[in-house]
């Protein structure tokens, strides 16, 4: 198989193989790497020709997900860890430690930052959504973390590329992140297509529940897409898949919280409660009742059904 190779002179210097790859033992040392994370053991990697005289960049690819990070923000402590994420962590351990001390420093950037009214530069963004290619549930905790809480709606627009990656743990871990950030106006059209006609239930789990963690309140249109996520998610009500319905009842009763005692959501959680083939399923319908009419509050009367066995 042959390669059309294309070396792009200038900031970047890259060497672009359309449909080849070399191994790491034949590359000569001149030629630079960028990852392809998250495809397992003998994952293939893609390399790129250094960028000379300019500034030292770096290019990771996964699964669709392309980006380049500036070396040169980055102190000579963290520049090895990001490297090796990178290029694919040595083992399962030093990817969380590595992840780990990033954020250590990425914090100790955002009070400097914040004590100088500077923004943080977005250079790892990118970096931090790839890392989630390799479905290390610690480290990515630790990515969707810092993805969330120190850059918020700055994250959506990577996160919105990481959902189109061809690699379901990056999908199913931005969706996750961008519920937690919660803009409606940015996600929602993108969550509700996951949910319905999501690759795998993974993925469409995770785009079930950021429809229940989005703000629509902050939305424009919010009460309209409030309606439409509720449809959605009530038609997902008959998915063959119990853990699909399961996230189901989570998210509609984390609309009937927000709503206060909203006599449709009630209603529909008790058909669930008393129908659903599954019974875990009809566990947590109970318990999102029960939950509701125990809040302060509420009138004594609700849909719930009576309790008659321990929630679990």
């Amino acid at each position: 198989m042959f390669a059309s190779v294309v070396i792009m002179f200038g900031t970047k210097c890259r060497l672009r193989a359309s449909e080849a790859f070399v191994t790491r033992q034949r590359l000569p040392r001149q030629f630079r790497w960028s990852g392809q994370g998250g495809l397992g053991p003998g994952r293939r990697r893609r390399y790129h020709w250094p960028a000379g005289r300019s500034p030292l960049c770096m290019s990771g690819v996964n699964g669709g997900l392309s980006y380049d990070v500036d070396e040169s923000q980055l102190p000579e402590e963290i520049r090895p860890l990001v490297q090796m994420i990178v290029r694919g962590p040595d083992s399962p351990i030093a990817f969380i430690e590595a992840m780990q001390q990033i954020a250590e420093w990425l914090w100790a950037q955002q009070r400097q930052a914040n004590s100088s009214d500077a923004a943080l530069p977005d250079t790892l963004i990118p970096f931090l959504v790839d890392s989630l290619g390799y479905n290390n549930p610690v480290a990515a905790r630790t990515a969707v973390d810092l993805l969330v809480r120190l850059y918020g709606k700055r994250a959506i627009p990577t996160l919105l590329q990481g959902v189109a990656a061809l690699n379901y743990a990056v999908n199913a871990y931005a969706l996750r992140a961008m519920g937690s950030i919660g803009d409606a106006d940015a996600v929602f059209t993108v969550a509700k297509q996951c949910a319905l006609r999501g690759p795998i239930p993974n993925v469409r789990r995770a785009a079930v529940r950021c429809l229940g963690l989005l703000r629509y309140d902050q939305a424009a249109g919010g009460e309209s897409k409030r309606r439409e996520a509720i449809a959605a998610l009530s038609s997902l009500l008959d998915d063959p898949d119990w853990t699909i319905r399961y996230t189901v009842v989570w998210s509609l009763s984390s609309f009937m919280q927000k709503a206060g005692n909203e006599s449709d959501l009630a209603t529909l959680l008790a058909r669930i409660a008393q129908e659903d083939a599954d019974a875990v399923v009809r566990a947590r319908a109970r318990r999102a009742l029960f939950a509701q009419a125990s809040a302060p509050g509420l009138s004594e009367s609700s849909s719930a059904p009576k309790q008659t066995e321990p929630i679990r």
